[in-house]
């Protein structure tokens, strides 16, 4: 756009200068053809024709006629106080020729140096000034590819807020702004509405419960209130899987992310540019959160799917786990490692199996990994990303027949991303499924 500006403003350049040469040689041919009129009708000394002295000047007297008829024709005319002879005219008219083809050569010459310092110029301006509007539009376009969707708190830097680029950069920080309260709004319904459903489902567990356990429903109610009873402890566990992926989302545990902060100790909620911007945190994440032992970990959260697993007579394979620490809050990671535990028991298969692995990672390039592997008989959806979704159960398989919520992986999710770590999911064959997290280095 820049070299478009500087290419049109090149031509207009040109334009005006070459108008201009063509009106001083218009003006200057005029002004020659009329001092040549004038030679052309001044009457010799000796009583002879001017016109024969000079063959051209007379076969160009015809054009003379309008000039001279208002000098007056056939009158002898004093050129400039003079009236010596039709000689000293014709050398007059010639000398005037000469010092006008010089001045239009010489214009023409300064025009065509003008141009190109002009030209030259104005390729220079639009260089310097295309660099720097690219610099910022690169700027931006780094900082917006940065954006963290699960972090909503971060703003677009830009030093120039005053011209097209920094409105731009205000309607996506405006944007930003509006995104933020509305997803804090919905945080906040979700951990209201969860509160406030924990006193109701509690107190219909406890007046269903006790009479059941006493016998003083009838025979032929008691099943129906067995059902009430599971499907209230089931709104119960859904409640507080909502409160638990609210927590996660409001922040509420240790060792999440931050806002990064800057180099002078203030708060920096902009997006750093990553080739340039110092950190103070380590992988972002707060450099206080200590190391956490993740086989540990992963032991006591397979001791507690063991009652279900043997149940179904589903077989855990995690001998020989390798020592492994991540940096890690404890919550979090019992929150990720856990639902991943179950989520591969209760959609497994009955006499399946599930494959425990941890990989250490080389500390430079690669973190640690977990993989969970199950066996399942369940159709899954092309793209696996769906289950992460909350409330996904399997909308075309027996997962929406499972016990659960639909927010086992949901959870583990927010877990991990709280975390700084990744969850990803695959089929590696037909009839398995894997979840994998991976550790920031």
């Amino acid at each position: 756009m820049v070299l478009s500006i500087a290419a049109i403003a090149l031509l207009m350049m040109t334009a005006v200068i070459v108008t201009q040469n063509l009106i001083v040689a218009r003006v200057a041919a005029e002004q020659n053809m009329t001092v040549m009129c004038v030679a052309a009708n001044t009457p010799s000394s000796d009583g002879a024709d001017a016109g024969s002295a000079d063959g051209d000047a007379l076969s160009a007297s015809g054009s003379c006629d309008e000039g001279t008829a208002a000098l007056g024709s056939g009158a002898s005319i004093d050129v400039f106080g003079q009236s010596d002879s039709a000689q000293y005219s014709f050398g007059l008219a010639k000398t005037v020729d000469a010092v006008t083809s010089s001045f239009v050569n010489t214009m023409r010459a300064a025009s065509i140096v003008m141009m190109i310092v002009f030209g030259l110029l104005a390729l220079g301006v639009a260089w310097i000034v295309g660099t720097k509007l690219s610099t910022r539009v690169a700027s931006v376009g780094r900082q917006v590819e940065a954006l963290d969707p699960n972090d909503l708190h971060v703003r677009i830097a830009d030093a120039h807020g005053n011209d097209e680029i920094g409105r731009l950069v205000a309607s996506i920080n405006g944007l930003l702004d509006r995104v933020q309260a509305a997803s804090e709004a919905e945080k906040r319904f979700v951990s209201n509405a969860s509160h406030e459903l924990r006193t109701p489902i509690a107190a219909v567990e406890t007046n269903l419960d006790a009479p059941l356990a006493q016998g003083r429903f009838p025979a032929d109610v008691e099943p129906s209130v067995r059902r009430a009873l599971a499907a209230n402890r089931r709104g119960a566990q859904l409640v507080q899987a909502l409160l638990t992926l609210s927590r996660i989302q409001n922040g509420a545990f240790g060792g999440q992310r931050q806002v990064r902060a800057a180099s002078d100790g203030t708060t920096d909620t902009t997006v750093p540019d990553r080739r340039t911007s110092p950190r103070t945190m380590t992988n972002g994440f707060d450099p206080t959160v200590q190391s956490t032992d993740l086989t540990g970990c992963v032991n006591d959260m397979i001791d507690d799917i063991a009652d279900d697993a043997t149940a179904r007579g589903i077989t855990v394979h995690a001998d020989d786990l390798p020592a492994a620490n991540v940096i890690a809050d404890r919550t979090l990671l019992e929150l990720a490692v856990g639902n991943l535990m179950r989520n591969a028991v209760v959609h497994n298969t009955d006499g399946g199996s599930v494959d425990v692995a941890i990989a250490p990672g080389d500390g430079t390039r690669s973190g640690v990994t977990l993989t969970v592997t199950n066996t399942t008989d369940e159709t899954l959806p092309d793209d696996l990303n769906e289950l992460v979704q909350p409330f996904h159960r399997g909308e075309h398989s027996r997962i929406s027949a499972a016990p659960g919520v639909g927010l086992g992986l949901s959870i583990a999710r927010a877990a991990c991303d709280a975390m700084g770590a990744t969850l990803a999911l695959a089929q590696p064959e037909q009839g398995s499924f894997r979840a994998t997290i991976t550790f920031p280095v």
